[in-house]
C-alpha cells in the first residue's frame, strides 16, 4: 500500500485524511512519504471534492477490513509537473501494478487486473484527504464544462453505464425482439447509483431502454423520472409478477438480489450491484433460477472515458448533490450520507468553495 501516513519530505506539508475505524470516527494526519521508490511514477493531485458512497459507508462497517485513507470518488486537481499540470482530473478506481501485463489488462480488462489495488478500498489510500497520488495511466482530464462538484459523479456514472454492457441485445434470447420494442429494465433502489443507473440507460444513444424504478422516496425518484423512467413504490416489487427483460439490483441491502430474480421473465438477466459487509445473507431459489434460466451477472466498474463524455453531454445531475461538507467535518459527512432521503454528500476537501469560488462553479 502507498502509506501516507508515514512522516516524510514535508513539501505538501501534514494533511488530514478519513481512516475507517469501526464507528467511522477516527481520524489520521496524513503526510506523503516522497522517499518511497514507488513515488516516482506518481502524480500528486490537490483533491478538490471528493463524493461518499455506500461502499464507503461499509468500509465503516468492516467491508474488506481497509485500515487506509478512504474514498475513491473525486475531482482534483494536478500539482505534480508533468503534461496534464493544473488541470483538473478525475481517476479510474483500479490500479494496476503487473509487469508484464496480466491475461485480463492484456484484453483491455484492466478492473480485473491481478495485480492491481482500489483506491480507497484495498492496497491504496484514498481521496478522503487533501492529496492523493495515483499513476498517470489512471488520470482522465476533466473537459471544459463541466464542474468541478459534477466531475465527482464520474466514477459512479462509469459503473452506472457498465451496466448496459451486461444486458444483451436480444435480452430475452428465444423471444426476439421487434425493433420497434424498447428493452424492458427495472430498477431496484432509488440511491444515487440507481439514479445514475435509470440515467445511464435512458441517454444510451445506441439502445433504447424502458426504465421502472422501484424505491421508497418520492423525491429521490423525481430525479430519476425527470430523465423519463417510470417510478413505483418499493412495495409494488412482489405485490405483482413483473416480466422484464432485466433487473438491476441497487438496494445496497442484503435481500435484493431474490427480490430481482423473481421480477424478470424466463431467460432475463440480473444485473447485482450491492456490496454489503459480511456478504448479506442473501437467500435465493436456486430452483427457481434453473427453471427459468436466470442469468445472473455481477457489475462492477466502467469506463471513466465514457463517463466523462456521457457528463459533457448530459445535463440536469446537479440534483444528485444533497450537501458540501468541509473535511474537517468528514466524519459528519459519511453520517450525513446514511440519512434517508440524502443523495450525494460531497467533502470540500481543500476550502474549495471558498478559497477559489471565481474560478470554480458556484
Amino acid at each position: 500500500m502507498l502509506n501516507l501516513r508515514n512522516a516524510g519530505n514535508p513539501t505538501y506539508k501534514n494533511w488530514t485524511a478519513i481512516v475507517p475505524c469501526r464507528d467511522a470516527s477516527c481520524w489520521w494526519i496524513c503526510c506523503l512519504d516522497q522517499s518511497q521508490a514507488s513515488l516516482s511514477q506518481l502524480l500528486i493531485s490537490q483533491i478538490l471534492y471528493a463524493g461518499v458512497c455506500a461502499t464507503d459507508v461499509e468500509m465503516t462497517k468492516g467491508y474488506r477490513e481497509f485500515h487506509g485513507v478512504m474514498g475513491h470518488e473525486f475531482v482534483g486537481r494536478v500539482v505534480s509537473p508533468c503534461d496534464i499540470a493544473d488541470q483538473l482530473v478525475v481517476a479510474d478506481i483500479n490500479v494496476r501494478a503487473c509487469s508484464p501485463p496480466c491475461d485480463p489488462c492484456g484484453h483491455d480488462r484492466s478492473a480485473h487486473c491481478v495485480a492491481r489495488s482500489a483506491i480507497g478500498i484495498f492496497g491504496h489510500d484514498g481521496c478522503f484527504a487533501e492529496y492523493i497520488a495515483l499513476p498517470r495511466q489512471n488520470l482522465y482530464v476533466v473537459p471544459p464544462g463541466i464542474s468541478p462538484r459534477l466531475a465527482v459523479l464520474s466514477e459512479p456514472l462509469a459503473a452506472a453505464i457498465h451496466v448496459a454492457d451486461d444486458i444483451p441485445s436480444d435480452p430475452v434470447g428465444h423471444y426476439p425482439l421487434s425493433p420497434a420494442r424498447p428493452i424492458s429494465v427495472a430498477v431496484l433502489g432509488d440511491g444515487k447509483l440507481g439514479i445514475l443507473v435509470a440515467v445511464a440507460l435512458l441517454t444510451d444513444s445506441n439502445r433504447k431502454f424502458e426504465v421502472h424504478m422501484f424505491g421508497r422516496h418520492r423525491g429521490k425518484m423525481a430525479v430519476a423520472a425527470s430523465f423519463g423512467a417510470n417510478t413505483h413504490d418499493a412495495d409494488e416489487e412482489t405485490r405483482r409478477r413483473w416480466s422484464f427483460d432485466a433487473a438491476v439490483e441497487c438496494t445496497g441491502r442484503s435481500g435484493g438480489l431474490s427480490v430481482a430474480t423473481k421480477m424478470v421473465r424466463p431467460k432475463g438477466t440480473v444485473i447485482l450491484k450491492t456490496t454489503v459487509a459480511g456478504g448479506g445473507g442473501d437467500i435465493v431459489d436456486p430452483t427457481f433460477i434453473v427453471v427459468n434460466e436466470i442469468r445472473i451477472v455481477g457489475s462492477r466498474c466502467g469506463r471513466m472515458s465514457d463517463a466523462v463524455e456521457r457528463l459533457r453531454l448530459v445535463g440536469g445531475l446537479h440534483a444528485l448533490i444533497s450537501a458540501v461538507v468541509p473535511l474537517r467535518q468528514g466524519v459528519d459527512a459519511i453520517a450525513l450520507a446514511q440519512q434517508g432521503g440524502v443523495l450525494k454528500v460531497l467533502i470540500d476537501c481543500c476550502d474549495t468553495d471558498d478559497i477559489l469560488r471565481s474560478e470554480l462553479d458556484p
